[in-house]
């Protein structure tokens, strides 16, 4: 009894061996061979030839997938003198091991997805393109995955194109250009981006954003946050690189703003962080840059909390005015709620407590196409531009007038100069008020009135009361009141 149960014991060890042997000696050959096929061609249809084929080493046990360092040939077609690529480790999954074996076509799945990669990490990459240095550092990849139709064509056929990859997240460490010989510099990092499909990047997050020009660093933004990016395929790429060649530049102009924010935008929404741009030695900072856009139905533009360069301002006015920090800047272009077809404009602009300027338009327009040209031609309707004063109008009434005798002088020069009918009489009287006491003044059309961009051009005294008119509501404060105490400040 005994020695069969150790005979039994000994069958089962020699088939493990066995087991252990085809794996080691049949499947992971097969394993690494294609593998480095998928790799090698993979580079050369990027235009990336290694000098060396890339070679690859595998551990089936502990699925980890081992790459050399290794460089890559100059190209002059992209300009590249040479490259060097660091080595890199990868983890791959128990289907990703199986997908390159030999025994694929009995395990792997015909369709869906194929998760090659549980994580990858590759030290780091330097390339020199046309004069200037990349570098990138530390990237990593997580849940690599590949289409099983696209895996098997690559697999069959070595001159295959390029395989789109999806990945939960692909992390890159810091990434660094640098032009030598006009000493700029451009560096970023860590980068993240996460959920990437075929068509699809959810989300692109790059922290401190930094550009140097001859050792002195001129912009620098905290973060830079974009969702929905829409991926071209080679194909779409293609296609849209030979249009914008052949295209004249208005053309050219019409495309790419139908490719930002036409029904397939590029981008959904863009936020730029916590920027900090030099202007001849003054920073200038600003808050949030922020871009949204809704499948070519509603884009929207603003820029909040920027600081103006206090001394710069000062130098080119002459002399020292207490203008306040924070700037803010609106632009939108919208869909009508009223008119399917119309598609309301709208910006505004202001410094905290100094002005706010409001502007609005609805246009007819149908679509994006030619859009320049449309918004001169189209018809224009329910416009308004809303000003509000909050302090600006005294200041400059000082900076002309520092004895106080501002307000008088600009009274004077309204009721001088528009007097010559009574349209002009009307005006002045409104104007007057407003510098009396300034609060809101608004220009809007005429209701029911329709105009376009380019007829704005002949408007004249005699016939702009037809379009546009004009309201005042006086504020609070006599405009001597305001700037005693702006002289206080």
């Amino acid at each position: 009894m005994k020695k069969s149960q150790s005979l039994f014991l000994l069958i089962i060890i020699l088939l493990i061996a066995v087991f252990l042997a085809g794996v080691q000696f049949w499947i992971k050959p097969g394993i690494e061979r294609d593998l480095s096929l998928m790799i090698n061609e993979s580079l050369k249809t990027q235009g990336l030839t290694p000098k060396s084929p890339v070679t690859v080493s595998v551990s089936p046990f502990t699925r980890t997938l081992s790459i050399p360092a290794f460089d890559l040939s100059p190209n002059a077609t992209l300009g590249l003198q040479q490259g060097h690529v660091r080595p890199s480790e990868t983890i791959m999954t128990y289907q990703g091991l199986l997908a390159f074996s030999p025994l694929r076509d009995l395990l792997s799945p015909k369709s869906g997805p194929i998760t090659l990669v549980q994580q990858s990490l590759c030290q780091g990459i330097t390339m020199e393109i046309n004069g200037a240095t990349v570098t990138m550092e530390n990237l990593t990849a997580r849940d690599l995955a590949i289409e099983a139709e696209e895996l098997a064509k690559l697999l069959a056929d070595a001159q295959g194109k390029r395989p789109a990859m999806a990945a939960s997240l692909i992390r890159m460490e810091h990434f660094v250009i640098t032009v030598q010989t006009s000493k700029v510099k451009l560096a970023m990092g860590p980068m993240l981006f996460e959920k990437l499909s075929k068509t699809h990047l959810e989300r692109l997050s790059i922290e401190n954003i930094e550009g140097f020009e001859q050792n002195v660093k001129k912009f620098h933004s905290s973060r830079l946050l974009q969702n929905n990016i829409r991926i071209f395929t080679e194909d779409e790429a293609l296609t849209l690189a030979a249009k914008l060649a052949q295209a004249s530049d208005e053309a050219r102009t019409e495309e790419l703003i139908k490719v930002l924010i036409g029904e397939k935008p590029l981008v959904e929404s863009t936020r730029l962080q916590g920027v900090t741009i030099d202007v001849e030695g003054s920073p200038v900072n600003i808050k949030e840059i922020s871009f949204t856009t809704k499948a070519g139905k509603e884009e929207h533009i603003q820029v909040t909390g920027l600081s103006l360069a206090g001394k710069t301002i000062e130098d080119q006015m002459g002399q020292k005015l207490p203008i306040p920090a924070l700037l803010h800047l609106n632009i939108a272009l919208g869909d009508s709620k009223e008119t399917p077809s119309s598609r309301k404009l709208s910006a505004s602009v202001g410094i905290d407590e100094l002005f706010a300027l409001e502007a609005e338009v609805s246009a007819d327009l149908d679509n994006l196409d030619h859009l320049f040209a449309k918004l001169l031609t189209c018809p224009l309707h329910d416009f308004s531009l809303r000003y509000t004063d909050k302090s600006l109008l005294a200041r400059a009434a000082l900076y002309v007038a520092p004895d106080g005798s501002g307000k008088e002088i600009a009274l004077a020069q309204i009721r001088k100069n528009m007097s010559d009918s009574q349209f002009e009489r009307d005006l002045a009287e409104k104007l007057c008020a407003f510098v009396d006491k300034p609060g809101q003044m608004t220009i809007t059309t005429q209701p029911g009135k329709t105009f376009t961009a380019s007829a704005l051009a002949e408007l004249n005294e005699m016939n702009v009361g037809e379009l546009l008119k004009l309201s005042v509501i006086q504020g609070q404060e006599d405009l001597n009141q305001t700037m005693a105490r702006v002289k206080s400040e």
